[in-house]
């Protein structure tokens, strides 16, 4: 069963050269999650929004207080569904609303939140 957590780690063990068993088979593993796709795309080097993920909802609080605004965003997902920015203490409270448990905010991936600047892709 595809994990989007062990499929991230195993790939960041195998981008600094650790000895994968069945390192065939993972390459064939899935990666649309945005948890791979940060660490792939910090591991070519290329820039990345500072991006945090959390064990327990405490450790999330705790983190919140200095870090307004910022992302939050489901790890599996695309065209900005999934995608929630927190401002506020009670922003913060309505995701954790959304989703109650540990379990689920492990699979949110928090990244500060960029102001606009300018720049658009078509």
């Amino acid at each position: 069963m595809y994990n989007p957590i062990r499929t991230a780690i195993i790939r960041w063990f195998k981008l600094r050269g650790t000895k994968i068993i069945n390192e065939k088979s993972i390459d064939k593993w899935p990666s649309m999650d945005k948890t791979t796709q940060y660490i792939n795309l910090a591991g070519a080097g290329i820039p990345v929004v500072d991006s945090f993920s959390f064990s327990s909802i405490d450790e999330l609080k705790r983190w919140s207080k200095d870090s307004y605004p910022y992302i939050a965003k489901d790890v599996i997902g695309s065209s900005g569904e999934g995608v929630y920015k927190i401002s506020q203490d009670s922003d913060l409270a309505k995701l954790l609303e959304k989703f109650s448990s540990n379990y689920k905010i492990k699979g949110l991936l928090f990244q500060r939140f960029l102001p606009d600047a300018g720049i658009y892709v078509l």
